[in-house]
């Protein structure tokens, strides 16, 4: 009677742990390939950027770094995040520009109404509020008529809104954009003044 020899590579834990190794070896080699291959934003060998592959075929191993974040708005005039509360009288004015007939807003040059608003405000402001003067400026405004392009509305020339951008940076107000979209889609008229 011979003895027999058994290899320790017999066992199913043996085998698990072999293939298990095998796997991993395989995945750091496949993770590599192509370590050592210019990037498509490498410089040329002139001293000119340019891409050593084209550009209409990327390389799925190039990475482009993310942008930096974008930086975080300051909140509110006067501070916070919420437009209501906080001990804030909200007192707005409203119409289009260059003309009282919609609205006392666009009655007179945004310097003047400021000066209406907050004078108009403080006989209803209480002991401890913050009057929080709004320009409620309508950007978009509905015709009877359809128009050139169908949709009974038409925007009042984007000059006139910087003009009350301008204002509300100037005096801490908030300027609410109001849409009155006639027959035009609401969310394409909204883009429009993103």
């Amino acid at each position: 009677m011979g003895s027999r020899v058994v290899s320790p590579l017999r066992s199913p834990v043996a085998l698990a742990l072999v293939g298990l190794v095998v796997l991993l070896l395989l995945a750091g080699v496949i993770g590599h390939v192509g370590d050592d291959v210019p990037t498509a934003t490498a410089a040329a060998g002139d001293g000119a950027v340019g891409s050593t592959l084209p550009a209409a075929d990327p390389a799925p191993y190039d990475v482009v770094p993310a942008p930096p974040p974008i930086p975080r708005k300051p909140g509110l005039p006067g501070g916070g995040v919420q437009v209501f509360g906080h001990h804030r009288f909200l007192v707005a004015y409203y119409g289009t520009a260059e003309t009282g007939s919609m609205g006392v807003l666009g009655a007179t040059d945004p310097a003047t109404m400021q000066l209406r608003l907050m004078r108009a405000a403080q006989p209803f402001r209480e002991a401890g509020e913050q009057i929080q003067p709004v320009y409620e400026l309508i950007v978009t405004v509905a015709d009877r008529s359809p128009g050139p392009d169908g949709d009974y509305s038409h925007d009042i020339r984007r000059a006139l809104v910087e003009r009350y951008v301008r204002a509300a940076h100037r005096n801490g107000a908030l300027l609410l954009l109001d849409i009155q979209t006639g027959r035009a889609p609401f969310p394409e008229v909204a883009r429009r003044w993103t």
